[in-house]
């Protein structure tokens, strides 16, 4: 489908018909990880993700897969509140592939604690997600970049956002296909409720 445009994000709109209850979200990123005191603890991993911002949010649906992107790095401003009321508003459960990542961004890019995503479809913490589509046998989607996240922030960088859309897609569609397979993991994030960092 085509790309639609506003002043400050591109976005992909497909219509799909996919069986699940609820909303995958992945996003891409850029900026860098920030060492935790204590990577066990929560609220000090939470840290992690303090100077990361969102530049492609994704979703998709049991009827859709849409993906924004910012229009470069003079739209990452106004881009956090799109992506962050695009998060906000996706259709419960949610699920992702790490979830602490997607949980972690939102709240240092909206400062609020409400986004919980109830699915995590990584089966434990720093799995990679490339290994388990190699593992299941799984399409790649068309993926410019084969799952490397770094060479989609230097795409972002670079101004080449038809490929950050395109990993995102594929990330989307690879994550959706890993739920069918094996399921996910339902918890709740604990962070959530404990007091301001």
């Amino acid at each position: 489908m085509p790309i639609s445009e506003s002043e400050y994000y591109l976005l992909k709109k497909e219509m799909r018909d996919s069986r699940i209850d609820g909303t995958i979200i992945d996003i891409e990123t850029t900026g860098d990880f920030q060492k935790s005191p204590d990577p066990g603890d929560m609220q000090d991993y939470l840290v992690r993700y303090e100077k990361i911002k969102i530049t492609a949010v994704g979703t998709l649906n049991k009827n859709s897969i849409m993906v924004f992107v910012a229009k470069g790095r003079q739209s990452l401003s106004r881009f956090q509140e799109k992506a962050i009321r695009i998060m906000s508003s996706a259709g419960h459960p949610l699920y992702a592939f790490n979830k602490s990542f997607e949980e972690g961004c939102y709240y240092w890019n909206s400062g609020k604690r409400m986004l919980n995503i109830e699915h995590d479809i990584q089966k434990f913490q720093f799995e990679k997600k490339e290994n388990v589509v190699v593992e299941l046998g799984l399409h790649q989607h068309n993926d410019p970049f084969h799952g490397d996240g770094s060479l989609c922030k230097r795409a972002f960088e670079l101004g080449k956002l038809h490929d950050v859309i395109a990993h995102n897609r594929a990330c989307l569609l690879k994550e959706y296909y890993i739920f069918r397979k094996r399921g996910a993991r339902e918890f709740k994030t604990t962070w959530l409720d404990q007091g301001k960092l």
